[in-house]
């Protein structure tokens, strides 16, 4: 082991423990001891840091004693993949995670009002079950059977795959992501255990709303990332890691219109307690599949078993129960909603759109489980493609539906203007749905997604522009975003349909014509060492204007693996 690390982790872990311990003793009466508490919590902090410290500079240094820095780096690579393989591998992502999880800690402890004492306490806990992971199998560990003062001259090196761009900014994002989810989590057992039932729904929003833009932005990079990586292979394939980040995504974006619910109409109070504890436990959930090895046969990106897998289960279930004990017990005091919405109004579309997602999330949750499920009765087996896109393909239409509708309805009721700028907006999205089919678009359940999608796409951005002409710009947040969904939607379903596919077999300085393009290969070239073996293909379209596209394909040396890096032309 490298001490100086291991002691670190040790020390983070303490501290926590020791901040969990003065934040029980202050809730049970001694509040001087909430000083302490947060005290041990920066202490543990500034360990975290300082570990994570250590962990970057024994990678930058090229310290191939340490078998983390031996698996996943080598001489080769630039610094700002060297750098990135600090995430490359189980422990460094979970050391990432736990970083993010202080980092968020401190703000969080200026943040959350009375809930302090009892919302710190849970959370410090999330921590500590993180550092624990460590503790058990840890980045600072030496290799195994090297003779004394031997080290290796070179490390594995990065998986090619990996060496992208992409690299240096999806996984922060997505770990950023998931350490956000354990702040509702938090509150929410916190307004649980302190009977506050309304207070805490302030509190937990803007960490709810950091959790989808971070988890939403970490599953579109990622979609591009394999886009760019895999090439015409696509950017979505329902693979279960890309779906076990998906579903916390959904029932967080439930979570944000829960509250918005609760706090406009008092009612959804205990869903929300419901979806922010389920949030959190879908995304250690997540990390079991992901990290355990269960899924090693069904996906591309999970990870090898490295005997952390009870420890996982532990996790999962530890703050599964912690969850659902705190809500049972004060599941009969929780106010209920009383009274009657009219359908037309924002309430009503609210709960349609929650139950959307939620039947959603649900779906994909047992499909991607569906390897563990028929392994207790037969042959393990996973759902395709096909399954998710027949069911999903409904309720993205409603929820596209929901979109361009709700902006113009209020919480009792319609507003004056829903006839006349839904009906500009519709016309926008019939007139792009008549272009789809002036370039050659069928299908009934195509045109009716590119409609809907087209038009809250439309809606939003024309309530953007009235609340900004109001000046009225904190409410432009929600309706931008959905004005990128509605975007994001219409992009996808497009660029589904109109998709062609032909292999062809390029010869070297003779022409190919593939869907009006004449492609022309040129040759490989080798002149850039961190570029080798670049296929050299002129593209030249119908009006003659010429482009090089400089796909590679290689083996790579560390691996033997053929490796291929695509160039997509846009």
């Amino acid at each position: 082991m490298y001490w100086p690390g291991v002691i670190t982790l040790w020390a983070a872990f303490l501290a926590f423990a020791a901040s969990a311990f003065f934040y029980w003793r202050a809730d049970r009466g001694r509040e001087e001891l909430k000083a302490y508490a947060r005290q041990a919590y920066y202490y543990g902090t500034f360990a975290v840091f300082f570990a994570s410290g250590i962990l970057l500079y024994l990678i930058l240094t090229h310290d191939f004693r340490l078998h983390y820095v031996f698996s996943y780096s080598d001489l080769s690579l630039p610094w700002f993949y060297l750098a990135s393989t600090f995430w490359a591998g189980q422990e460094g992502s979970f050391l990432l995670w736990i970083l993010w999880g202080a980092v968020i800690g401190i703000f969080f402890i200026r943040f959350s009002r009375h809930y302090e004492n009892r919302a710190l306490l849970v959370y410090n806990l999330t921590l500590l079950s993180l550092i624990a992971i460590l503790l058990k199998q840890s980045p600072f560990r030496f290799l195994q059977g090297l003779p004394p003062g031997q080290v290796p001259v070179d490390g594995q090196g990065l998986n090619p795959l990996l060496q992208n761009f992409w690299m240096t900014i999806h996984p922060p994002i997505m770990f950023l992501g998931y350490a956000a989810t354990a702040v509702p989590f938090a509150l929410a057992i916190a307004a649980l255990w302190s009977r506050r039932y309304e207070e805490w729904v302030k509190a937990s929003l803007p960490w709810a709303l950091v959790t989808v833009v971070t988890l939403g932005a970490a599953i579109l990079l990622g979609g591009y990332w394999a886009y760019v990586t895999l090439g015409w292979g696509g950017y979505w394939g329902w693979d279960p890691v890309e779906n076990s980040s998906l579903v916390p995504w959904l029932t967080s974006s439930a979570l944000v219109h829960g509250l918005v619910l609760q706090k406009a109409r008092n009612r959804f109070r205990k869903l929300n307690f419901f979806l922010a504890i389920v949030s959190f436990v879908l995304v250690v959930y997540a990390t079991f599949l992901t990290r355990s090895g269960v899924l090693a046969d069904f996906s591309v990106h999970s990870f090898v078993d490295l005997g952390i897998t009870g420890w996982l289960v532990f996790n999962l279930l530890f703050f599964l129960l912690l969850g659902l004990a705190f809500l049972f017990w004060r599941w009969r005091e929780i106010p209920s909603e009383v009274g009657e919405e009219p359908f037309f109004s924002r309430t009503v579309f609210f709960v349609i759109a929650i139950g959307a997602l939620l039947a959603t999330a649900t779906v994909v949750l047992v499909g991607t489980s569906s390897p563990l499920i028929t392994r207790l009765f037969t042959k393990p087996s996973q759902v395709g493609a096909d399954f998710y896109n027949r069911v999903t393909l409904p309720v993205g239409i409603l929820l596209a539906l929901l979109l361009g509708v709700v902006p113009y309805l209020h919480w009792k009721g319609t507003a004056k203007e829903l006839g006349q700028r839904l009906l500009l907006a519709s016309g926008v999205a019939l007139a792009g749905t008549l272009a789809a089919v002036g370039f050659g678009a069928r299908g009934v359940l195509f045109l009716v997604f590119l409609f809907v999608s087209i038009l809250a796409f439309a809606s939003n951005l024309l309530k953007s522009m009235d609340e900004m002409r109001q000046r009225r710009f904190r409410a432009m947040g929600g309706y931008l975003a959905h004005v990128g969904l509605g975007l994001m939607l219409t992009g996808i379903i497009t660029s589904s349909a109109y998709d062609k596919t032909q292999k062809v077999t390029l010869a070297e300085g003779q022409p190919q014509t593939l869907f009006g393009y004449t492609l022309t290969f040129k040759g490989i070239r080798n002149d850039n060492p961190l570029e080798k073996d670049v296929m050299l293909v002129e593209v030249k379209d119908s009006q003659g204007r010429l482009r090089q596209a400089r796909p590679r394909m290689f083996i790579n040396e560390k691996t033997q693996q053929l490796v291929a890096h695509p160039d997509v032309l846009v």
